[in-house]
């Protein structure tokens, strides 16, 4: 997640658990969540990207002048040189040199210092400071690199709806990055980056007098504080999933489910912060169970449909995961540990796409989709029903048209695995029929 993205996430995070304690009881939550003013994560993203750069344009100027004139930290060695070499002795010099008898020679009836002991004053560059400097480029470099893979994964192609255009600011974003990666490659190719790199790094970083009172190098320590958003990952996935939560309870209700037959659910505040709470809905067709998945970050719905008789194809289990990563096209697992048995579908919502988790990763959309778009795609997915012909689609996958259907209390096709059941009694007729899962093409 770009830091910009974490900074918002926080701010909406608290006008959430403001809300959300407004209307601790979740009935009343349920009935004023269209009152809730939401902003979207992702249209305050992409407004200020291009402000975030011109900071980091800025701050990177800053360091190229501390580079020019750093702080260094004078002190003095001590050595042996040979006498002719030395341009002057002290006194402490000369007596050190006369008590060490290896360093006098015979010169006719004289003795005389063939080496001397000399101090030599050295300006030493890897003090704290510029170690702190070195970490903040290497900060500024890993959150491009989180901005170079956004806007490459966000550029239309001819799959999407349009291809990129200039106003559509992918393009500025892009030519800004590119400027800005100059300017970083100058600094990494620096003496001082390629010495003070090599130090011991600092992980926790306390204010010195010189990041206090020395105005360029105060000016990288404000900048490194306001990076440094969220000091866990899992305070960040909980945030997003509430977020991602209060979404979904949006288009539940947008589909007409009621909520009046659990009056007693109230939210609790582990931590001073809003939690997921266990909760059921229903309408004229499906019953919901929705909670916290156990021991992970995820959301675990739970669908059963009330005109299917079979008890085995009645219920299905999803999860549904959040993810911190800002890439469009690319998801990793943070360190979730998934029972595959248990669930019929496991997906993952990141900021700017939807992801099925099969054998492999693979993203739902290739263009940027609203959060709401996303969140409403995968509900709409585990209550999809249709109408279809029985004798038709019990040969032909209704997804993929593979021929190799495995028939039980439901059907399971062996290519897309997508399942379904038909909830009708009357056979060889078009039947409505539930997705128990539905895996869709791009």
């Amino acid at each position: 997640m770009k830091v910009i993205e974490e900074r918002y996430l926080k701010k909406i995070s608290k006008q959430l658990n403001t809300f959300v304690r407004e209307h601790r009881d979740f009935l009343d939550f349920y009935a004023n969540i269209d009152t809730l003013a939401q902003d979207s994560l992702q249209k305050l993203s992409i407004k200020s990207d291009l402000e975030f750069f011109d900071e980091v344009s800025l701050i990177l100027s800053i360091i190229i002048s501390i580079i020019s004139h750093p702080h260094l930290l004078n002190k003095t060695e001590e050595i042996i040189l040979r006498a002719e070499l030395a341009p002057h002795l002290t006194v402490d010099m000369f007596q050190q040199t006369i008590r060490d008898s290896k360093l006098w020679t015979k010169n006719g009836l004289d003795m005389v210092p063939e080496n001397v002991y000399y101090y030599q004053n050295i300006d030493e560059l890897c003090i704290y400071e510029n170690i702190f400097i070195v970490k903040v480029i290497r900060l500024i470099e890993l959150e491009l690199g989180k901005y170079n893979d956004f806007y490459t994964s966000a550029i239309q192609t001819v799959d999407s709806e349009g291809l990129s255009l200039k106003s559509d600011g992918v393009k500025l974003a892009i030519d800004m990055l590119k400027k800005i990666n100059r300017k970083l490659r100058h600094i990494k190719n620096t003496y001082f980056y390629k010495v003070v790199s090599k130090a011991r790094p600092i992980h926790s970083v306390h204010p010195t007098n010189i990041l206090l009172k020395d105005r360029l190098y105060n000016r990288c320590y404000k900048f490194y504080k306001k990076m440094i958003t969220y000091s866990d990952e899992t305070s960040k996935l909980n945030d997003i999933s509430f977020y991602y939560f209060t979404k979904l309870i949006k288009v539940v209700k947008e589909k007409g489910f009621d909520f009046s037959s659990n009056k007693n659910v109230k939210f609790k505040f582990p931590n001073r912060k809003a939690a997921i709470p266990h909760i059921k809905l229903s309408n004229e067709d499906f019953d919901l169970d929705i909670q916290l998945a156990k021991d992970k970050t995820a959301i675990e719905l739970t669908v059963i449909n009330k005109h299917v008789h079979s008890l085995s194809a009645r219920k299905a289990c999803h999860l549904l995961l959040f993810d911190i990563q800002s890439s469009v096209t690319e998801f990793e697992i943070d360190n979730q540990k998934i029972t595959e048995d248990k669930y019929d579908t496991i997906d993952a919502l990141s900021l700017w796409n939807l992801f099925t988790i099969e054998e492999e990763t693979n993203p739902v959309f290739t263009s940027v989709m609203s959060e709401y778009d996303l969140i409403s795609h995968w509900f709409e997915n585990k209550v999809y029903t249709t109408l279809g012909n029985y004798d038709l689609y019990t040969t032909y996958c209704p997804v993929c048209k593979n021929i190799n259907i495995d028939i039980d209390n439901y059907c399971e096709c062996d290519r897309c695995k997508s399942k379904y059941v038909f909830y009708s009694r009357q056979s060889n007729v078009d039947r409505p029929m539930w997705f128990l899962k539905l895996r869709r093409g791009k």
